[in-house]
């Protein structure tokens, strides 16, 4: 389908990546006709699954996970990292209820105060800036960290329409709608998070994420460092049997792994050997 680029940064940057909260990628394998990424087992199923089934979290939850994804955030914007696709999907769940950060398919290195033009993203979390061309940077994650958190309180994202130049220009506008459930803490949180700005957005000051740390919503996680230790209970811990329990995901067909693609393109393929051979060394 043409995305072998995208693998092959997909790759790239997670085998550069060591956080306790990122998804470890263990091996490449590349056989004739294939490439096979051997990843960390995370069998507690999707963040996404677990808030349809709760239907809202109480905001302590809300602020534990979104916590670990502002831990994780500040791990990638110091590698230059700019993640550009978070949502529930992408946040599986450990058997220990902490979050681990998977799929890095729309992940893209920045040089130094650059920015990029490529539109990706889910359209329910994509940034004014992504929307408007401007050219974006790692601030498109603190965009999404406001609305996976006010997705978190109220179960549904703040910006939502069935047409999808709707749902854009809703994005655009930046019109939000608190219901009464979200505290006004969470919310001036979240707002500042949201604003259409990306240089007067919450995380993208001098200070970074410690700007975040530092808001009145996490006030109570008073030891950041445990946290990422993993010291802090996790308010919720997916119900399995053992560690290779994998019932918390959809059961699906397996592809035939023997039918070799209409089209692998040579060059592209020796690099997926190269990172592989690199696994050997």
């Amino acid at each position: 389908m043409g995305q072998e680029r995208q693998v092959l940064n997909e790759c790239t940057l997670l085998r550069s990546c060591d956080h306790p909260f990122v998804v470890v990628l263990h091996r490449v394998f590349c056989t004739p006709h294939h490439v096979h990424l051997l990843l960390e087992l995370t069998s507690g199923g999707e963040l996404f699954d677990t808030l349809r089934a709760a239907g809202s979290f109480e905001e302590g939850t809300a602020r534990f996970y979104s916590a670990i994804v502002v831990s994780c955030f500040r791990y990638l914007h110091e590698q230059r990292i700019a993640y550009r696709d978070l949502k529930p999907e992408n946040l599986l769940l450990e058997a220990s209820g902490y979050l681990r950060l998977v799929d890095f398919g729309f992940a893209k290195r920045l040089d130094a105060g650059g920015r990029t033009w490529t539109v990706c993203g889910t359209p329910e979390y994509m940034a004014p800036e992504i929307i408007l061309n401007q050219g974006h940077n790692k601030a498109v994650d603190w965009w999404t960290t406001g609305i996976i958190i006010f997705e978190m309180l109220v179960g549904f994202p703040p910006f939502e329409a069935n047409d999808p130049m709707e749902l854009y220009k809703a994005i655009v506008q930046n019109n939000i709608k608190w219901p009464h459930k979200v505290s006004q803490t969470a919310q001036g949180c979240i707002a500042a998070l949201l604003r259409s700005g990306p240089a007067d957005r919450l995380g993208s000051g001098k200070q970074g994420a410690e700007g975040i740390k530092k808001d009145p919503f996490f006030k109570k996680i008073v030891a950041w460092q445990s946290l990422v230790t993993k010291k802090i209970e996790a308010p919720y811990k997916p119900q399995l049997k053992d560690d290779l329990d994998v019932s918390q995901f959809d059961d699906f067909d397996d592809p035939d792994i023997d039918d070799p693609p209409q089209d692998v393109k040579k060059g592209m393929f020796d690099e997926f050997k190269r990172i592989a051979a690199q696994y050997e060394k």
